[in-house]
């Protein structure tokens, strides 16, 4: 069984927000929840992702 966990932290590392996903699951399909969260929960209007691989 392989999953994919996302982590959503603050600029000093602080996680703030996590979300699984099923296994093998594209960084492309995965970002567009990250946004949402961002913007909806915490009404952030300046965000930076980084991601530890490109995303095509």
């Amino acid at each position: 069984m392989q999953i994919v966990v996302d982590v959503l932290c603050t600029k000093d590392g602080t996680p703030v927000a996590v979300e699984v996903f099923e296994g093998n699951t594209n960084d492309t399909k995965t970002i567009h929840n990250q946004i949402k969260t961002t913007s909806e929960h915490f009404y952030a209007k300046n965000v930076v992702f980084v991601d530890d691989r490109g995303i095509d």
